[in-house]
């Protein structure tokens, strides 16, 4: 699953409720356009949330992907993305 979410400022966080455990990947745009064509990519976070909802922070203003996998998890899972902007963190 692959979420843009577009230009965030910084000091933005994401929050993500899960009710499966995936691999979430938190990418600027280079690196997931990286990413996308099976280079190698930087992430400002990659990792399996132990806990819900997880947030993470944005590092640097900029266009900012989620991609939610589910590499070597079994199960489906539902995922909710919800965006918090400075203002409102």
């Amino acid at each position: 699953m692959h979420y843009d979410l577009k230009f965030l400022p910084a000091g933005s966080v994401i929050v993500v409720s899960l009710n499966h455990g995936v691999n979430l990947h938190l990418m600027d745009d280079a690196n997931f356009r990286r990413y996308r064509s099976g280079q190698q990519a930087r992430t400002a976070f990659s990792g399996i949330p132990r806990e819900t909802p997880f947030k993470l922070p944005v590092p640097h203003a900029g266009t900012w992907h989620l991609v939610a996998t589910m590499s070597g998890l079994r199960g489906s899972a539902r995922i909710g993305v919800q965006v918090l902007k400075p203002s409102n963190v």
